[in-house]
């Protein structure tokens, strides 16, 4: 069965509120807006939320663009009526697909006059419904050409769309870069992107009452957006229908319409004022919890220039070289760290672990007995210590490396399931390296002492050499099936 595409049908779910909402505008006798019955008609209907500064804003209506083909209409905030080149706002423009006179429509003219009230220009604009794409380009060009006349900020531009018009926005926005748009918002529409802007802030709502498929096309974008690590504020709204924000009159509803604008003003308006001015420390330690360990190993340099012979940044730097990998510079900054008194357990680990990956395994077995007894968790010391080296193919110091943690969790009678594991991962690279007597004794050594679950082992594709041998199958029938 064919199916329509998913930015059609978005869009066709927009035109069937559009197309609905006039129908039971033309059947429902003469109901108004000021009737106690209320209307039928969706476009009659304003934003959930409301502040007093929206009765003062100032709307020029009939401006041109596009060659004079198209007008827009342009929500002054109220303290800037009338100032055109004398300061400038960020404005808000909100996105027309299907051609709709949104000019006319209450929620857009309140969606305006709420962001005007809240120092954001709104502008509401007529659409080409045959190429609402060009037209979009076409008030964006304007408004980097004239913002300064029309008293608008052409850097500071941002786009609100929902439902049907998120089909052209969100192409929109991704199919080239565009420096001016400085944030979007999107609620309760979806489109495919093939590729998401990683510099653009975007404020995306999910209403928990939408159809299945709208809902089901936003999830997939909302999980797109954390793959590719989008700047996103993704909300779901579980209890809030489609077009919450002119129908809903709950306290959620005006809450994320709050929040919003909350959004907007944050990234267009005010953003938040600076903190302290970042010391060494506090240079250091975002860098470390970031996980950049050269600018981390830079920051407490220039601490110890300052501070020679600290113990706390000693320890911190041979910290920092450690996990990012520089074990042979990270060795004599440790050493000097217990030397002027540090005794850890995280210093005699990372000394420890630097010790093993130079090959220098004696001293560095010691320097980890040393950090198990200071209360590092002993799994935490030995399960993954010879990692590194069977993901660079290394067997050979792989296998060395796992004898000396089967050699030193022997002796920890607290240990017996990271004995269990070690001796397994031993198995594991013996058998990597074509050892497969080795692999077959350590495999049943694990498995004697209670190793598994089965699934474990029959799928794990470091034992791959040893599936066919028939020692694999009956060593396998040794170990308790998963439950």
């Amino acid at each position: 069965m064919r199916t329509p595409d998913a930015s059609r049908r978005t869009r066709w779910t927009a035109l069937l509120l559009v197309a609905g909402s006039a129908a039971f505008a033309g059947a429902a006798a003469p109901a108004s807006a000021t009737s106690p019955l209320g209307s039928l008609d969706v476009t009659k209907y304003g934003v959930v939320w409301t502040v007093p500064a929206m009765a003062e804003v100032n709307v020029e209506s009939g401006l041109a663009f596009g060659h004079g083909e198209r007008r827009f209409d342009l929500y002054r905030p109220p303290a800037t009526a009338g100032a055109a080149g004398t300061g400038t706002v960020p404005a808000l423009v909100f996105v027309n697909v299907t051609g709709a006179p949104f000019q006319e429509w209450q929620i857009y003219r309140d969606w305006a006059r709420l962001a005007a009230a809240h120092g954001i220009a709104g502008v509401v604009y007529q659409s080409d419904a045959a190429d609402s794409s060009a037209s979009l380009t076409a008030l964006f060009e304007h408004l980097r050409r004239h913002g300064a006349e029309l008293g608008i900020d052409p850097a500071r531009l941002a786009i609100w769309a929902c439902s049907a018009n998120v089909s052209l926005a969100l192409p929109w926005l991704h199919a080239e870069p565009r420096p001016e748009v400085a944030a979007a918002v999107l609620y309760y529409g979806h489109s495919p992107a093939p590729q998401l802007r990683t510099d653009l802030p975007v404020f995306y709502v999910l209403a928990g009452r939408d159809s299945p498929m709208i809902k089901e096309g936003i999830r997939g974008l909302f999980a797109q957006a954390v793959t590719e690590a989008a700047p996103w504020t993704m909300v779901e709204a579980p209890t809030l229908p489609h077009a919450f924000d002119a129908l809903d009159e709950s306290v959620e509803s005006r809450r994320v319409v709050k929040q919003t604008i909350a959004w907007l003003v944050d990234r267009l308006v005010t953003p938040p004022p600076a903190g302290p001015v970042p010391d060494l420390a506090r240079q250091a330690l975002t860098a470390t919890y970031g996980q950049d360990w050269a600018a981390a190993g830079t920051a407490l340099r220039a601490m110890l220039k300052a501070e020679p012979g600290s113990r706390e940044v000693v320890t911190a730097l041979g910290s920092v070289l450690a996990r990012g990998g520089e074990s042979v510079a990270a060795i004599p900054v440790l050493r000097q760290a217990i030397a002027l008194g540090e005794d850890s357990a995280q210093v005699h680990l990372n000394l420890g672990q630097a010790l093993v990956r130079t090959d220098e395994l004696d001293e560095g077995f010691a320097e980890l007995a040393r950090a198990v007894e200071a209360g590092a968790s002993p799994g935490f010391v030995y399960n993954q210590l010879g990692v590194p080296a069977m993901q660079r193919g290394d067997m050979a110091t792989a296998i060395r490396i796992w004898e000396g943690a089967v050699a030193a969790t022997a002796a920890l009678p607290q240990a017996a399931a990271v004995h269990r594991t070690v001796i397994y991962n031993l198995a594991c690279a013996h058998a990597r390296a074509g050892q497969s007597d080795a692999a077959f004794e350590r495999l049943g050594q694990t498995i004697a002492l209670g190793f598994g679950p089965r699934a474990i082992i029959a799928r794990d594709e470091d034992l791959v050499s040893l599936r066919a041998d028939p020692r694999f199958g009956a060593l396998l029938e040794k170990v308790a099936p998963s439950p």
